[in-house]
């Protein structure tokens, strides 16, 4: 089995059970046989890029986490960082505004 069909699978079944959703209304919602979403959970599957374009987009699911899944397990040193960035930026604009 590859890896991308772990990856894959592990991604799309989070983002299906993350929107409360079945095998048949992912299926349905993409216009594929709800053995396609099955095999693709199961590891089974090597979906066309058809497939692959329509889940993605159809249960918002970032391209990054199933092209580049090493860069997207943890994040919160990144969010973290945002986070600071941002509020970073707000104290300098009060600040500037106070101090002018």
């Amino acid at each position: 089995m590859q890896e991308f069909a772990y990856t894959l699978g592990n991604v799309v079944k989070q983002a299906r059970l993350g929107q409360k959703m079945t095998q048949l209304e992912v299926a349905e919602r993409i216009q594929a046989d709800e053995r396609t979403i099955l095999n693709i959970e199961h590891y089974k599957g090597n979906p066309k890029m058809e497939i692959l374009w329509a889940l993605i987009r159809a249960l918002g699911i970032d391209a990054n986490a199933v092209f580049y899944p090493e860069k997207t397990h943890d994040n919160s040193d990144m969010k973290r960082l945002q986070l600071l960035l941002s509020y970073t930026e707000y104290v300098v604009v009060v600040f500037c505004c106070v101090h002018s």
